[in-house]
């Protein structure tokens, strides 16, 4: 018998993560569907360790380059959920494609990435609303725990005022601190893995750098 780690949905929409001991990953899938969930991810235990070592590494490297660093790891079956905290005193643009490659940010093809409903509900409104202003623009919001939000848009540079930007990213990032009541946080706007905009708030002020 061999340990596996799953990823699976449930009757009711939720994902559930944990791992189960099979004969081999045809079993484990017979087993979870029996179960009455619908298997998304079954790998062997021991892969799935070593995509976690290779994601703290990751992500060491991550708060190496630009001044993040982790305050806690939260293990759900064996996947870190990393909550950052931003030392907000150093500006430097963020890799978004080290981002997704630690696991830190998820950049699905999902329009909303949140954790929790509140999350959801805010990453909703913020959609409607940036739809009303800047129609057919947004890709998808994405929110982390720990105070980091990522606005994917679908124009570059090009497709903005520097103004318009810097003033959108400002205003968003005074509106997340508010609605969640952080000490600091961090907003991204970005753009096919390019980061357009870094608004962070610290101590009641927020700094804004465009690209």
């Amino acid at each position: 018998m061999v340990h596996y780690y799953f990823e699976a949905v449930t009757p009711n929409g939720h994902i559930r993560k944990k791992f189960l001991r099979a004969k081999d990953k045809k079993d484990a899938d017979k087993q979870l569907r029996n179960s009455g969930l619908r298997p998304i991810l079954i790998e062997r235990a021991r892969v799935t360790q070593r995509k976690k070592r290779e994601r703290k590494i990751e992500i060491r490297r991550i708060m190496q380059r630009t001044g993040l660093f982790v305050t806690g790891i939260s293990l759900v079956g064996g996947i870190g959920t990393y909550l950052i905290v931003l030392d907000l005193t150093s500006v430097q643009k963020l890799d978004v494609k080290a981002l997704s490659r630690s696991g830190m940010i998820s950049q699905s093809n999902a329009m909303i990435r949140a954790d929790t409903s509140e999350e959801r509900d805010f990453a909703l409104q913020l959609y409607g609303h940036l739809e009303a202003n800047f129609p057919e623009c947004v890709r998808g919001i994405e929110i982390k725990r720990g105070g980091l939000m990522l606005v994917d848009v679908k124009l570059g540079k090009g497709g903005f005022r520097k103004s318009d930007l810097q003033t959108l990213a400002t205003t968003l990032t005074r509106g997340f601190q508010k609605r969640f009541d952080t000490t600091s946080c961090l907003v991204l706007i970005v753009h096919e893995n390019e980061t357009l905009v870094e608004s962070r708030y610290r101590g009641g002020n927020v700094t804004t750098v465009s690209y």
